[in-house]
């Protein structure tokens, strides 16, 4: 029997829920960070309720100006709320193998081409929406891994983050599926790393020339622009990846961590920065936003929320966080200040 990488749906929980907790630094130091408290200001919420089904299982946020986007892996759908009000505008998609279907869809992210991209790994495909929720194509993925994170860029190819056991665990895509590049981590002790520990996230620069890299259990980040990474740069608060272990699983062979923790939970880059929303081990995980110079990578400031997030996305001073209430998923709508 072969051994392979966790199942997408226990990939997907990962990326959003390890490390929920954690415990404070013997210490007791704030890791080294410099703390700035966010003034948020509810705008509204959506889910958190029994009567709620607007959202069964959301993975992923995405947000412009008009609407956020969360990714409903168990409803197999996208769906846009308003950004006035959190009503619903529309959704798409269904559980399915057709056109307009997904199966288990892993990660989305918006394009500088005014697209929804979203990675439907059990149907070995990214389809395209438009900002209707319009199916315009798909991407065909050809066996190239599952992929964690999508980084579309201004000249239509998209670069991907996969969990694959070949040692190239980014990939940038042409629109038919060609594999255009592959790409190694800039981290040399990493390049036979089990994919599990080092599966990670990636944000399109401002220009859309190139994406911003963190990994999402530990180490650091990277920028990857004209066809290459940079230095890599350590996240302020350390943390080494933890070793994947294989088990058994109802008699099949499965790869779990030795070690449940988070680092990155999700990246995004506004002008200049790059932002992390962080777990880590300090009282704050969960609450935290580490900023980085997105060019030199030097660590700068952290933000501090009054509140837990899972997946956060922000659109000028509004931030949208996936969040619980009574242990039902829940989208935050926020204005910050």
């Amino acid at each position: 029997m072969t051994k392979s990488v966790l199942s997408s749906c226990a990939v997907t929980m990962l990326l959003a829920c390890t490390g929920c907790g954690g415990g404070d630094r013997a210490d007791g130091s704030p890791m080294g960070r410099s703390f700035r408290d966010v003034q948020a200001r509810t705008a509204w919420t959506r889910g958190g309720t029994e009567s709620d089904t607007t959202l069964l299982a959301p993975v992923s946020l995405i947000a412009d100006a008009r609407n956020v986007y969360a990714l409903d892996a168990a409803g197999s759908r996208v769906v846009a709320l308003s950004a006035v009000d959190g009503s619903t505008v529309w959704t798409a998609g269904r559980t399915g193998s057709g056109p307009r279907e997904f199966r288990a869809p892993s990660a989305l992210a918006l394009s500088p081409l005014d697209e929804i991209i979203v990675a439907d790994p059990t149907n070995d495909r990214l389809a395209v929406l438009d900002r209707k929720g319009e199916f315009r194509g798909s991407v065909p993925l050809r066996g190239i891994g599952y992929p964690v994170s999508l980084c579309p860029l201004a000249d239509s190819t998209i670069v991907v983050t996969i969990l694959t056991t070949a040692g190239f665990p980014v990939v940038r895509l042409a629109r038919s599926g060609a594999v255009l590049q592959r790409f190694r981590l800039p981290w040399a002790d990493l390049h036979d790393a089990e994919a599990l520990a080092v599966q990670s996230d990636v944000a399109a620069l401002p220009d859309g020339k190139g994406c911003m890299l963190a990994l999402a259990l530990g180490r650091g980040f990277a920028r990857l622009e004209a066809d290459r990474f940079g230095p890599a740069h350590a996240y302020v608060e350390a943390m080494e990846l933890p070793v994947p272990e294989w088990t058994e699983v109802h008699g099949r062979p499965m790869q779990q961590l030795s070690k449940k923790q988070s680092g990155a939970r999700g990246a995004f880059v506004v002008s200049d920065r790059l932002i992390v929303p962080f777990g880590g081990e300090s009282k704050a995980a969960g609450r935290i936003e580490d900023v980085y110079d997105a060019r030199s990578g030097q660590y700068l400031y952290t933000h501090r929320l009054p509140f837990w997030s899972a997946r956060t996305a922000l659109a000028g001073q509004r931030s949208y966080h996936l969040t619980t209430s009574d242990g039902y998923p829940a989208i935050r709508a926020v204005d910050r200040s």
